[in-house]
């Protein structure tokens, strides 16, 4: 005898190893595998003492309306994306710090908590999980002129890549800008600062120009060196050559007028040392 298939009412055939489970009754815990929104209340990060895996930040999560809304949520976990010991991702939630404080119980829809959407793995009440956050009334949504876009904005950074591939990173007017040709531009509104414990170079294919409204100061505790075919001082359309002051002072000492050699002469006060040319 041929070995009955199974179907599912569309007409897609199951594999002969499929089990189909009976539909859950309202007894049993599958009941729970539906998906709910609450709020984070607060967080625990794994050295805390209230957490309890010890291996991501745990939640305190309040479900928002339906028949559990205030329910508290203990200890919940925030999936990952890549889910590995090498390769992980993760990023805290923000816990209710201001707003509804009625009552650990209410819901506080008004709040600054991340709203979240919640799973229970394999229907049990006391293993649930953050899939994902949900939209809130106080999030800008992107609009149809944006196109295809993506905006993140955290803890005041504001993070876009837009249509034709241009990113962005804002804040608070400073931003590094990376256009759709993969030019870079750079803008602050305050000081900037490079620091480097290491070699540090700046390598150009093309022109390079320094501008300031302001004084520049190059300084150097172990010399400087400024190397070109041709280097102008002053101006970029300067044209009288510089003079070789060591080649100068031998030349001035032993010029004679029809005479001796004159008894003055060049010594160190009129050469800088600092600075020398080839």
């Amino acid at each position: 005898m041929a070995k009955m298939i199974g179907c599912l009412n569309d007409g897609h055939v199951l594999s002969p190893d499929c089990i189909v489970q009976p539909s859950a009754k309202s007894t049993t815990r599958y009941k729970n595998t539906k998906f709910k929104i609450g709020r984070v209340i607060e967080k625990f990060h794994k050295e805390d003492k209230n957490n309890l895996g010890k291996e991501s930040t745990e939640y305190t999560v309040v479900i928002e309306g339906g028949t559990d809304c205030g329910q508290m949520l203990r200890n919940v976990v925030k999936t990952d994306p890549l889910g590995g010991t090498d390769n992980y991702a993760e990023i805290t939630l923000q816990e209710k710090t201001e707003g509804n404080t009625d009552g650990d119980s209410t819901p506080p829809e008004k709040t600054n908590a991340s709203k979240v959407l919640l799973a229970s793995v394999d229907g049990f009440y006391n293993k649930w999980v953050i899939v994902n956050g949900m939209p809130t009334s106080k999030r800008h949504g992107i609009p149809k002129s944006e196109g295809v876009a993506n905006k993140m904005h955290f803890n005041g950074v504001d993070i876009t890549l837009d249509k034709d591939g241009t990113t962005k990173i804002d804040k608070s007017g400073t931003s590094i800008t990376i256009d759709k040709d993969g030019n870079i531009t750079m803008n602050t509104k305050d000081k900037m600062t490079i620091n480097s414990t290491g070699d540090t170079e700046l390598n150009s294919s093309g022109n390079t120009a320094v501008n300031s409204t302001g004084t520049i100061d190059m300084s150097s505790t172990n010399g400087m060196s400024l190397v070109g075919p041709s280097v102008a001082l002053g101006a970029t359309g300067a044209s009288q050559s510089v003079v070789r002051g060591d080649a100068m002072a031998t030349l001035f000492n032993s010029h004679t007028h029809g005479g001796p050699v004159p008894d003055q002469t060049m010594g160190g006060g009129e050469l800088q040392t600092k600075i020398k040319v080839e």
